[in-house]
């Protein structure tokens, strides 16, 4: 990271202006200035991870537009009103959904006017931002903040897929649902913007001030913060789209996944509500037996998608399949395990990826050793010779040559941990 680009952005009269100043000349050498100069970049960075986190989550769940109406409509008549050089007197119109939003952005006062807007609303507010400091001069962990931010754009493109390929979703959102289009002004379409404002949420911490000019870009974003995920601009009319509520995660190796536990992931007019479990499309329905516990080895077999199969499972628990009939449970092992096995719990008919074999059905039976509370958990019903699940580099599929059936309570709980049986208990040894 360049410190020395945040100068030209930030208020010389700020408190911590001086010392990003000085942290900033890399021919300083005297003293403690290079430990100092790496604690700054750390703490920088540090702020900037966390910062566009929780930015974006906000941006994904923002105020409402309903409650913020004056203060928005407001930023949105001077922004306007600027770029004109005349008072905005038009109309502001509300859309609930991205087809009617369109189809009153491509009205031809609207389309006529695009580039010449486009270009006036960038010479006012992007250019100077280009000039000192650009979106990727922001790293954000291994990526950086324009990745960043196009992973979360990819959310309403997974919307997209789901609704186009999933009979039982409906309704059904268009193909450009969210397909950056010239006239329309959104998040991605004002990085910029974004990124100013989360440099001034950073700036605020090390005693820093953005300058007037980078304030006022910083401040559009109060749009997008209350309710507004796009808006259009006509002669006489902009259009505002209410934005969607947005529930996500976000994985260690930096993909965003739709995943909620408590509410829809989406809502939005276009789709009313969307569950996703980490990362996977369920009905309402299968969101319900998962959360609420109430799935059965019935109700479980009527999933035919094996990804939602998958993740109800998953959340839902293993206790449902440990309470099966044709259960069989192992004795309790030295470490106070059990395994419980289901034989051909999954037939062919119901998984046509298992090439005519039956899928039998391993689950973990142990205890919290500081709660003593008894836990039901999945394990895989084979391992590799070698001991391991996943396939090798030589993409081999399991069969009975290469691999075993796991029958020990204790090799299945240190598999949980990914060692094996000696490397796990020997650790609780030493621990001990």
């Amino acid at each position: 990271m360049t410190l020395s680009k945040f100068i030209n952005i930030c208020d010389p009269k700020s408190a911590g202006y001086a010392k990003l100043v000085k942290v900033s000349n890399k021919r300083l050498k005297k003293g403690n200035i290079t430990e100092v100069r790496e604690a700054y970049n750390k703490q920088f960075t540090e702020l900037l991870n966390v910062t566009t986190s929780d930015y974006l989550q906000k941006l994904a769940k923002p105020k409402l537009y309903k409650n913020k109406t004056t203060s928005v409509n407001k930023k949105l008549r001077d922004v306007i009103s600027r770029l004109n050089n005349k008072p905005f007197k038009g109309k502001i119109k509300t859309f609930e959904t991205w087809e009617s939003f369109i189809e009153a952005s491509n009205e031809k006062d609207i389309v006529d006017n695009r580039i010449a807007y486009l270009q006036r609303f960038f010479d006012e507010y992007r250019n100077d931002f280009i000039k000192n400091v650009y979106v990727d001069d922001l790293p954000y962990t291994n990526t950086s903040f324009s990745k960043e931010l196009q992973a979360f754009v990819a959310l309403y493109s997974e919307v997209t897929r789901v609704t186009q390929q999933d009979d039982s979703q409906s309704p059904t959102v268009p193909q450009d649902y969210y397909v950056s289009k010239q006239q329309v002004q959104t998040v991605w379409r004002c990085d910029f913007v974004i990124a100013t404002r989360i440099l001034e949420l950073i700036f605020a911490r090390l005693k820093l001030k953005l300058t007037p000019k980078f304030k006022e870009i910083s401040d559009i974003s109060v749009i997008f913060e209350n309710g507004i995920s796009a808006f259009s601009v006509g002669l006489d009319q902009v259009n505002v789209l209410l934005a969607p509520m947005i529930n996500y995660v976000r994985l260690p190796n930096g993909n965003l996944q739709l995943h909620s536990m408590e509410e829809p992931s989406y809502v939005s007019g276009d789709v009313k509500s969307m569950y996703y479990l980490h990362g996977v499309y369920v009905t309402k329905d299968q969101w319900d037996m998962a959360v609420k516990k109430t799935l059965t080895f019935d109700k479980f077999l009527k999933i035919k998608n094996m990804e939602q199969r998958r993740v109800v499972s998953q959340v839902g628990g293993a206790d449902c399949f440990a309470k099966h009939p044709n259960a069989e449970w192992s004795e309790k092992s030295p470490h106070n395990n059990k395994l419980i096995t289901i034989r051909n719990a999954i037939s062919p008919t119901e998984d046509p990826a298992r090439n005519s074999q039956s899928l039998d059905i391993k689950i973990l039976n142990y205890k919290d050793p500081s709660t003593t509370r008894e836990y039901n958990s999945f394990v895989p019903a084979r391992l590799y010779t070698d001991g391991k699940t996943e396939i090798g580099d030589n993409n081999t599929r399991m069969t009975d040559e290469n691999s075993r059936e796991l029958t020990d309570p204790d090799e299945a709980m240190a598999w949980k941990f990914g060692k094996t049986k000696d490397e796990y208990y020997s650790e609780l040894e030493v621990e001990a």
